[in-house]
């Protein structure tokens, strides 16, 4: 009998800070050119065949929600092996999900404090019409300049034990006029797709959002680059 649990990030995943995912509801409608997501999508698709991975259209996946309970927990609670990233093949938070679906896995997330998970959506103001749990980090995807403002007012009256940005990629130099509603910093390239070329913002654009953003204490990962001093985040000794 099948029996739904976690997915386990690869030991050298790009996803350092986290070394769980899960897809209770997938798809997405922002249609951004550089989607990874989709090319995981396609991958899967090619290799079983089922028509459920052969668009990106929003579905939800009730077979998945026991995840959380069925998945053995780490007994070390340190370098992200207790967080789980939530919706990477989707925005839970987009405006096609249903009020119902998403209080469904918020009620799960609060059933199982032993996990942190981490959220990251496009459509931030979103999260202000529910009551998010204690054991979530909040984000909120920030790739063009035009993007900043909606992202800092709307984190500005957000709570969470992190609230993070993430700049990934990061396709223009970004100025964030404060960073101060954020704790933690994420910057990355842009991966080559089907439709798009590689895109590796320079150093300088890097550079520049750190430290602004370690004036204020916040952490900064960059995704693309090997250099030690941008790979922290929350948790990290």
């Amino acid at each position: 009998m099948y029996m739904s649990v976690f997915n386990r990030q690869w030991e050298k995943s790009i996803l350092q800070w986290c070394k769980w995912s899960w897809d209770p509801i997938t798809g997405c409608e922002h249609d951004c050119k550089y989607c990874a997501a989709i090319e995981v999508v396609r991958k899967w698709y090619s290799q079983t065949r089922n028509k459920a991975y052969s668009s990106f259209s929003p579905r939800l996946w009730p077979e998945r929600f026991d995840a959380p309970y069925n998945t053995p927990i780490p007994q070390d609670n340190t370098s992200g092996n207790r967080n789980v990233f939530l919706g990477g093949l989707g925005d839970m938070f987009g405006d096609w999900v249903g009020n119902e679906h998403i209080e469904e896995i918020l009620n799960i997330i609060r059933d199982t404090p032993q996990w942190n998970y981490i959220m990251l959506t496009k459509n931030p103001e979103r999260y202000l019409d529910f009551s998010i749990p204690s054991n979530c980090w909040l984000g909120v995807k920030v790739d063009r300049q035009k993007e900043v403002k909606p992202a800092i007012d709307c984190f500005s009256r957000i709570k969470a034990s992190i609230r993070f940005v993430s700049c990934d990629p990061m396709l223009e130099w970004l100025h964030f006029s404060t960073l101060e509603c954020f704790e933690w910093i994420i910057v990355g390239s842009q991966p080559k797709t089907k439709d798009k070329q590689a895109f590796i913002p320079p150093s300088v654009w890097v550079s520049g959002l750190a430290r602004q953003a370690r004036a204020l204490g916040c952490k900064v990962f960059a995704k693309h680059l090997k250099d030690s001093q941008y790979k922290e985040f929350p948790g990290k000794d």
